[in-house]
């Protein structure tokens, strides 16, 4: 819990409150070796992609280490583009899960900061369980990483190994086996927070110090009527 606490800090619960409505206080949950393996159980054979909305400051000429105005300017702008992938997942008719990956910045220096990457895991089902067609989930990512100028998002295509693909669809790297929790949370999102804390200028691009700490996913609903409408946007929880 504590750990929860330090990436979440005072300024939300869970995932739930930076895009709707809620009651839900519930606290971000951890994710483990055990409900991740359910995760990759269930979803691996059909398929799943995993992308982010979300910048670093670069990208809008924001330096949210400079002052608090800053820091909050970057903040809402990403609060917007999560909005905004949020209505794209639910209109391409596919599930999802949104999680967050935790990291240390700046790790054992003065300027140690806890900070936050959002994204989705977006099945290739719709939110009745169907199966659906992979390659058009494929193409939703690409469509889904030039909209939000990613270097690049996670597949998982059937009876294929994991691999990140860039915005062009050439593979960026290939994960040599199958998916495992280390991969989904530590890797994966070791590598999107570089990704996305990269400067404009190629010639800055230099890697951030930094350290994963660990993952989360939502707080399951409290009451019928959230679960109803969480699953009805397809979420999976």
């Amino acid at each position: 819990m504590d750990k929860i606490n330090e990436i979440v800090g005072n300024v939300i619960n869970n995932f739930l409150q930076e895009y709707r409505k809620t009651n839900n206080n519930g606290r971000l949950v951890s994710i483990n070796e055990n409900n991740i393996k359910r995760i990759i159980s269930t979803h691996s054979d059909n398929g799943y992609i995993v992308v982010s909305p979300c910048r670093g400051g670069a990208d809008f000429g924001i330096d949210p280490t400079k002052s608090k105005s800053e820091y909050d300017k970057l903040a809402h702008i990403n609060k917007t583009r999560i909005k905004s992938i949020i209505d794209d997942i639910k209109k391409s008719g596919f599930s999802y899960t949104p999680t967050y990956g935790g990291f240390k910045e700046n790790l054992g220096t003065e300027q140690e900061v806890v900070v936050y990457e959002r994204s989705f895991i977006i099945y290739n089902k719709d939110r009745n369980g169907n199966n659906l067609n992979f390659g058009d989930l494929y193409d939703f990512g690409l469509y889904l990483c030039k909209k939000y100028n990613q270097d690049s998002f996670l597949v998982k295509a059937p009876n294929d190994k994991p691999k990140y693909i860039t915005q062009d669809g050439s593979v960026d790297y290939e994960f040599d086996g199958g998916v495992t929790f280390n991969d989904l949370s530590q890797e994966y999102f070791t590598d999107l927070h570089k990704n996305t804390h990269k400067s404009n200028d190629i010639s800055k691009r230099k890697p951030t110090r930094f350290s994963f700490t660990e993952a989360f996913v939502n707080p399951k609903p409290q009451c019928y009527s959230e679960r109803h409408t969480r699953w009805l946007n397809g979420e999976v929880f």
